[in-house]
């Protein structure tokens, strides 16, 4: 039985950041920015694929933001902005 390439490691390793990328940091990002602005969010990484498929079949209704992370209270819109766009700048602007 020969043994797969170094190269079908690595593109494996690929698929499974870019998953990992694509489902943990927008939960991360929405997670933050819902938590300051009020909104407690009770969501977990699984929790929030769980969301995805509730809202979009038509079972929860209200803002998207905060039925992905399952908040608690509602969230201000202004703040939950704000509070992205500072996460995107300072954790975009630390990874470079």
């Amino acid at each position: 039985m020969n043994a797969p390439k170094t190269s079908s490691y690595k593109s494996d390793l690929a698929v499974v950041g870019v998953i990992l990328v694509v489902w943990l940091v927008p939960w991360f990002l929405i997670t933050w920015a819902a938590k300051l602005a009020g909104g407690g969010p009770t969501a977990s990484p699984f929790g929030f694929i769980s969301n995805i498929f509730s809202y979009f079949g038509g079972t929860r209704h209200g803002s998207i933001w905060g039925v992905l992370v399952g908040t608690q209270y509602p969230i201000n819109m202004f703040f939950f902005w704000t509070f992205m766009v500072l996460i995107v700048a300072i954790v975009g602007g630390g990874a470079f």
